[in-house]
């Protein structure tokens, strides 16, 4: 199986009015180049100390290792001596668990869904969220209102994208 290489990064911006933050992907990469996993580390801010949490993470440990032992690797890194804790380090493991179990479904060649125990519903209801913004103003209402349609599943996301709509086929 493929070992982790090293990690790369992906960051973009979720700036908004209120609200100013961006979107962090971790890349785990493996020795096979075509083999690798994205996940997400997108801390509310610290996106520097983030990334250095994961770089540190991942050089201490996974790389080398077999890419599909995403467990072993979880458990190591959560209880890693490394002097810090709270949102950030989790935020760190969160991105490095995501990337591993990416990796895994690509090797295996079956949905993350499939992994995790498989399908309990047929369909899902989607859901965005954009609590960090202002949302009690009159026009984000109106907004809101003039999203909904018959038969659509919605909620109210602002960041850099639109009002998130999915309806019931498209899931």
């Amino acid at each position: 199986m493929p070992a982790i290489k090293d990690v790369e990064f992906r960051q973009f911006s979720a700036h908004h009015r209120n609200a100013q933050r961006n979107w962090l992907v971790v890349k785990l990469n493996t020795d096979d180049p075509a083999v690798y996993g994205l996940g997400d580390a997108s801390p509310m801010d610290n996106d520097a100390e983030v990334k250095g949490l994961i770089r540190t993470f991942v050089e201490r440990y996974p790389v080398g290792k077999d890419s599909l032992e995403s467990e072993a690797h979880w458990t190591t890194l959560y209880h890693d001596p490394h002097p810090c804790g709270g949102r950030l380090a989790t935020t760190a493991l969160l991105g490095i668990d995501i990337a591993l179990w990416d990796i895994k479904g690509k090797l295996l060649g079956q949905p993350l869904y499939k992994l995790f125990g498989g399908a309990h519903h047929k369909q899902i209801r989607a859901y965005a969220n954009g609590w960090y913004t202002n949302l009690g103003t009159p026009t984000p209402a109106r907004q809101r209102r003039t999203a909904k349609r018959p038969g659509a599943l919605w909620t109210w996301a602002t960041a850099s994208f639109p009002v998130f709509l999915a309806n019931k086929r498209a899931l």
